[in-house]
Protein backbone atom coordinates (compact mmCIF):
# COMPACT_ATOMS: atom_id res chain seq x y z
CA UNK A 1 0.00 0.00 0.00
CA UNK A 2 1.77 3.60 -0.80
CA UNK A 3 1.46 6.20 1.81
CA UNK A 4 1.16 9.69 1.54
CA UNK A 5 3.44 11.78 3.91
CA UNK A 6 2.35 15.60 5.15
CA UNK A 7 4.95 17.26 7.18
CA UNK A 8 3.81 19.92 9.26
CA UNK A 9 6.09 23.02 11.01
CA UNK A 10 4.40 24.78 13.98
CA UNK A 11 1.09 26.02 15.04
CA UNK A 12 -1.59 25.11 11.84
CA UNK A 13 -4.71 23.83 11.37
CA UNK A 14 -3.82 21.80 8.45
CA UNK A 15 -6.27 19.47 6.10
CA UNK A 16 -4.49 16.49 5.53
CA UNK A 17 -7.55 14.94 3.36
CA UNK A 18 -10.81 16.16 2.23
CA UNK A 19 -12.50 12.73 1.84
CA UNK A 20 -12.07 9.54 3.57
CA UNK A 21 -9.28 7.60 4.59
CA UNK A 22 -6.53 5.58 6.63
CA UNK A 23 -4.02 7.19 8.91
CA UNK A 24 -1.12 5.19 8.95
CA UNK A 25 1.26 6.96 11.40
CA UNK A 26 1.83 10.08 12.90
CA UNK A 27 5.93 11.01 13.23
CA UNK A 28 6.59 13.49 16.23
CA UNK A 29 10.00 15.00 14.99
CA UNK A 30 10.59 17.60 17.84
CA UNK A 31 8.51 18.35 20.64
CA UNK A 32 9.14 22.19 21.29
CA UNK A 33 6.07 22.50 23.23
CA UNK A 34 3.58 21.45 20.74
CA UNK A 35 0.34 20.00 21.54
CA UNK A 36 -1.27 18.25 18.89
CA UNK A 37 -5.22 16.57 17.87
CA UNK A 38 -5.92 14.36 15.33
CA UNK A 39 -9.88 14.68 13.80
CA UNK A 40 -12.10 12.84 11.73
CA UNK A 41 -13.22 15.62 9.70
CA UNK A 42 -13.03 16.83 6.06
CA UNK A 43 -13.01 20.42 6.52
CA UNK A 44 -11.89 21.72 10.44
CA UNK A 45 -10.32 20.92 13.49
CA UNK A 46 -13.52 19.29 15.04
CA UNK A 47 -15.83 16.50 15.64
CA UNK A 48 -14.76 13.22 16.09
CA UNK A 49 -10.89 13.42 17.66
CA UNK A 50 -8.99 10.34 17.00
CA UNK A 51 -5.59 11.33 19.20
CA UNK A 52 -4.50 13.81 21.17
CA UNK A 53 -0.73 14.47 22.18
CA UNK A 54 0.47 16.51 24.62
CA UNK A 55 3.49 18.86 24.55
CA UNK A 56 5.29 16.57 26.69
CA UNK A 57 4.96 14.04 23.73
CA UNK A 58 8.01 11.52 22.95
CA UNK A 59 9.77 12.00 19.71
CA UNK A 60 8.80 8.79 17.68
CA UNK A 61 6.51 7.04 15.46
CA UNK A 62 3.26 6.57 16.18
CA UNK A 63 1.31 3.85 14.37
CA UNK A 64 -2.72 3.93 13.89
CA UNK A 65 -3.99 2.25 10.69
CA UNK A 66 -7.41 3.22 11.48
CA UNK A 67 -10.35 4.04 8.79
CA UNK A 68 -11.60 7.72 8.77
CA UNK A 69 -14.81 8.23 7.30
CA UNK A 70 -14.56 12.10 6.62
CA UNK A 71 -11.05 13.30 6.30
CA UNK A 72 -7.95 13.88 8.20
CA UNK A 73 -7.35 17.09 10.05
CA UNK A 74 -4.52 17.96 12.37
CA UNK A 75 -4.19 20.90 15.17
CA UNK A 76 -1.10 21.50 16.16
CA UNK A 77 -0.23 23.99 18.98
CA UNK A 78 2.97 25.42 19.30
CA UNK A 79 6.78 25.14 17.37
CA UNK A 80 7.02 21.24 16.80
CA UNK A 81 7.42 19.29 13.92
CA UNK A 82 5.52 16.64 12.80
CA UNK A 83 5.28 13.73 9.59
CA UNK A 84 1.34 12.68 9.07
CA UNK A 85 0.89 9.66 6.62
CA UNK A 86 -2.40 8.46 5.00
CA UNK A 87 -3.67 6.06 2.42
CA UNK A 88 -6.54 4.75 0.94
CA UNK A 89 -9.19 2.89 3.02
CA UNK A 90 -9.36 -0.54 3.38
CA UNK A 91 -6.71 -3.42 4.06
Amino acid sequence: MSYKPKNIDGAAETIVSSMPCKLHTIVINTTSGAAITIYDNASAASGEIIAKFPVSAVCGTYLYDVDLNHGLVVLTEGTGNITVSKGPQGN
